[in-house]
């Protein structure tokens, strides 16, 4: 249990982790494109930046719930083990 507690807590760190590097990416092209457009005295269509964004968020709450599910199992796995073990005990 465990381990799949630590290898869970370890996927799901490095998924965050992920969508913040991608979320810097595009905040950063997102800046650049502001900085230009204003250069030229043009607005910037922030739609694309924000259905990225939207996805990414998406793409993130279903890894960090397909973790969540696991990790359930895992326990679930470790308690009907336990109960088996006392059962067999009591026998």
């Amino acid at each position: 249990m465990h381990a799949a507690e630590r290898m869970a807590e370890k996927d799901s760190i490095s998924k965050i982790e992920r969508y913040k590097k991608e979320e810097k990416h595009t905040l950063r092209r997102l800046r650049l494109a502001r900085n230009a457009a204003s250069e030229q005295a043009q607005t910037v269509d922030y739609s694309s930046y924000q259905s990225h964004l939207q996805e990414l968020i998406v793409e993130l709450k279903g890894a960090l719930l397909d973790i969540e599910v696991a990790l359930q199992q895992s326990l679930e796995n470790a308690r009907n083990g336990f109960f088996s073990n006392v059962k067999s005990i009591n026998d």
